[in-house]
This record gives C-alpha cells, structure tokens and sequence, in this order.
C-alpha cells in the first residue's frame, strides 16, 4: 500500500502525490479538494509530533 491510498483510506482524501516529504511541505498542493486541507494538514501534525517524540 503506498501513501496515496493510505490517506484515502484513513481520511478519505485524494492526494497526488505519494511523496510523503512533499505532502509534510505543502500539503494544499497535492489535495484534489481545498476543503480537505485542513485534516490532511491535522495527519501531517500528528507525523511530526511523532516524529518529536521518536528523537526524545
């Protein structure tokens, strides 16, 4: 399963893109709907404060 269907799967948004650096970068860039911005960009939030934990 690559990133593009994990994120249609677990939030049910269409990226473009299954470069997840890019998607953590711009994520408006690579929605096909402006109004899922927001919860893609509440994933990519989550990604990060992980990622912060992991390094602690």
């Amino acid at each position: 399963m690559n990133i593009k269907e994990l994120i249609q799967q677990l939030l049910d948004i269409e990226v473009t893109t299954n470069n997840l650096n890019l998607l953590m970068e711009e994520p408006e860039s690579y929605i096909s709907n402006p109004e899922d911005a927001a919860r893609l960009q509440d994933l990519i939030l989550l990604l990060k404060l992980s990622r912060e934990v992991k390094e602690a």
